[in-house]
């Protein structure tokens, strides 16, 4: 077991993102001899998150150590990744972890902590996550210490209300609604700080399940809306994008 641990490194690439650190710490544990295995183990997370220059300099090592190191790389944006290193891995995707699996999840801690929560919270917990483990839980440590409900967990954690997309969409279809009410009602949802690109998410799912358009207006908004989420993704301005959206939006109402 000692000599596994000695074969095997683990790092954070968000805390250790720099080319220093692919020079000194991943380097030098590529170099070290191999103790009674056929190869050692790099573990990097959220490699996303490393510079270009870390990333060209890992790239190298990939190359020259491959023989006696192995290098597993995890993040969550594989197009933040250079092409140098994504042609040299096999690629493996993982689902969001699903809703049955993270309440047992859960279930099993507050079995293990010895606390009785309700079922109905751990389902909330669960769908608050949206598949993210690490998140879950952290939800389920803070409900038995601060004693809140989950409206008050979801409103902590910046959860976007689901009424009120629903009533941006409504602000929407309704004709008596000005332009300028519009326009104002853009600005309160910036004013909100809600991630926009979530936001617009479950924009898309509101008019989609609205059974009072046709399909070809819902295919309409949900082309503006994807094309709304690429300019966010590339760092255009939230508030210009929304307000373009919602205007946009009402033409196909009109």
């Amino acid at each position: 077991k000692k000599d596994l641990s000695r074969n095997v490194l683990e790092l954070n690439a968000s805390d250790e993102r720099g080319i220093d650190v692919v020079r000194s710490k991943i380097k030098a544990f590529s170099q070290t001899k191999v103790n009674n295995y056929p190869f050692k183990i790099l573990i990097l997370d959220e490699v996303d998150t490393m510079t270009y220059d870390a990333q060209a300099a890992l790239r190298r090592t990939m190359e020259i150590y491959s023989s006696t190191t192995r290098f597993i790389l995890m993040c969550n944006y594989l197009t933040r990744i250079i092409q140098p290193i994504t042609s040299r891995c096999a690629k493996f995707r993982f689902n969001p972890i699903s809703i049955d699996s993270t309440v047992n999840f859960i279930k099993y801690i507050y079995k293990l902590e010895g606390y009785d929560i309700n079922s109905d919270i751990i389902f909330n917990i669960a769908k608050l996550a949206e598949g993210d483990l690490r998140r879950a839980v952290n939800i389920a440590q803070v409900i038995p210490n601060l004693d809140l409900t989950i409206d008050e967990i979801s409103d902590m954690m910046g959860c976007i209300p689901t009424n009120n997309v629903e009533l941006l969409w409504k602000n929407i279809k309704d004709l008596n609604v000005s332009i300028d009410d519009l326009v104002n009602i853009s600005t309160e949802i910036n004013k909100l700080g809600y991630p926009m690109k979530k936001y617009i998410q479950i924009l898309s799912e509101v008019i989609i399940s609205d059974s009072t358009i046709t399909s070809f207006i819902k295919g309409s908004i949900c082309k503006i809306i994807s094309d709304v989420d690429m300019k966010l993704n590339i760092g255009c301005s939230h508030e210009i994008h929304i307000l373009g959206l919602i205007l946009e939006a009402r033409t196909f109402i009109e």
